[in-house]
């Protein structure tokens, strides 16, 4: 959740537990009433909104992770066949041509490189084995490429899924602080005279603004001293 909607939803849960701890008694004909108890389901809504919110960058942190697990696997696995390769192409120069050396890459590359690689690898299975691969090796490296490009599907879900619920907050957000615009003026009246609540209004109704620590200016000035004549 943005800085500035963080410091919206402060002042209007203090705005909420403004009316719940001083109850106000609107006219009969006052939009009033019916604008408090709106602005508290909508504060509500982005209280629950903010904790789906939570849970989702928790979850994307955790595929994250998962995504640099699969990756760091599928790429050992293409390093090491690529690896073998090389030495096999000595004995084998043909080899050379159809299995090409690997090294790190992005990650469309590489899932592009681990799969010609699966492919190109199959008709050398046993010379590969002959150098001590595993004789499943292909597998090995197909089920790796399935997990890779599942972790990257389920992060980008999960990342779309938070961009979405930050959409849904900051809808929210908009529709509450347009409640509190319509009540602004029609508390103000009716606080007229009472200055106590109007002050606690005023305090409510503030934004806090976000405090930026600043490190003090250095300055290359040479340090005063006090100089003695001498005798």
């Amino acid at each position: 959740m943005k800085d500035v909607t963080v410091r919206q939803l402060e002042m209007a849960n203090r705005v909420v537990g403004f009316f719940r701890e001083n109850p106000i008694a609107f006219r009969r004909n006052s939009p009033g009433a019916d604008l408090v108890e709106q602005l508290s389901k909508q504060v509500g809504e982005i209280q629950s909104l903010t904790a789906t919110q939570a849970a989702q960058i928790g979850l994307s942190r955790a595929q994250s992770q998962k995504r640099g697990a699969a990756r760091e696997s599928l790429n050992t696995t293409v390093m090491k066949i690529s690896h073998t390769a090389d030495a096999i192409a000595i004995s084998r120069p043909e080899i050379a041509a159809r299995v090409h050396g690997g090294r790190r890459m992005g990650d469309s590359k590489l899932e592009t490189r681990a799969r010609a690689l699966a492919e190109s690898a199959k008709p050398y299975v046993k010379d590969f084995v002959n150098f001590e691969m595993d004789p499943k090796f292909i597998e090995t490296l197909e089920a790796q490429i399935d997990a890779f490009t599942g972790a990257i599907a389920e992060h980008k879900a999960s990342r779309a899924a938070h961009a979405a619920t930050s959409q849904l907050i900051d809808e929210a957000m908009g529709r509450a602080l347009t409640t509190l615009a319509q009540l602004d003026p029609i508390i103000e009246n009716k606080l007229a005279g009472n200055t106590a609540l109007q002050l606690k209004w005023e305090n409510v109704r503030r934004i806090e603004r976000r405090w930026v620590y600043k490190k003090p200016e250095e300055t290359s000035e040479e340090p005063k001293t006090d100089l003695v004549p001498a005798a």
